[in-house]
């Protein structure tokens, strides 16, 4: 998903009202992407990010924690980008973000994806 200008995975904050942080990430991914079914693959947490938020306005600077959990889509999943979400959003495949031109936040977790599909 591309998101001021960087390629960003699906997510978003969890809610009051979330029964857990996988139903958070479930929804997040399916109202950005516009997948209707996605298949947990793991309960675990699969990747945590840290990674620092610049001041802005009355905000301070802070730390933000992305907890990332582990999805499939269906072969046939079509996305269905939301206007209010994203700039744009895309298929890669997991080899193509394997390479050092990735953000290594994001190649971090498909170089993890890889050795999952080796076991």
């Amino acid at each position: 998903m591309m998101n001021d200008d960087r390629w960003l995975q699906p997510g978003g904050h969890a809610d009051n009202t979330d029964a857990s942080l996988v139903e958070t990430a479930r929804r997040e991914a399916m109202k950005e992407c516009g997948i209707s079914e996605l298949s947990l693959l793991s309960p675990d947490i699969f990747d945590v990010d840290i990674h620092v938020i610049p001041e802005r306005g009355q905000e301070p600077a802070h730390l933000h924690y992305d907890l990332r959990f582990l999805f499939s889509a269906g072969e046939k999943a079509v996305i269905e980008r939301n206007l209010l979400e994203t700039k744009d959003i895309s298929w890669v495949r997991v080899k193509e973000l394997c390479t050092e031109n990735t953000p290594q936040s994001l190649r971090r977790m498909a170089l993890k994806t890889r050795e999952m599909e080796r076991d």
